[in-house]
């Protein structure tokens, strides 16, 4: 009886053992899931900061055309519709490039 006691509890041992090797298993490739997911993390958020600097560098390229453009018409504001015109889409691009 006790033989028989003793077999039954190996298997029922065996039996959570292969569950924590499973779960073991599912842990790790749990893990190296999130060292995936931290590299695409880096390499995104280094994508990330080049379009921020390249927004900075197209923001002041924009700049000063426009201010130009806002100097050089400025005689003939409210005297000539087309450097109203000017005036105003360099304004707006100044805007844009601002945002």
């Amino acid at each position: 009886m006790a033989a028989h006691e003793s077999a039954r509890l190996s298997g029922l041992a065996a039996i959570e053992a292969n569950n924590a090797l499973h779960a073991a298993n599912r842990t790790k490739a749990e893990a190296e899931g999130a060292v995936r997911e931290a590299a695409m993390a880096r390499l995104q958020s280094g994508i990330a900061v080049q379009a921020a600097n390249a927004s900075r560098t197209t923001a002041a390229g924009i700049a000063d055309p426009a201010n130009t453009a806002i100097t050089l018409i400025a005689p003939f504001s409210g005297k000539d519709i087309d450097a109203d015109f000017a005036a105003l889409v360099a304004k707006d691009a100044l805007e844009m490039g601002q945002e």
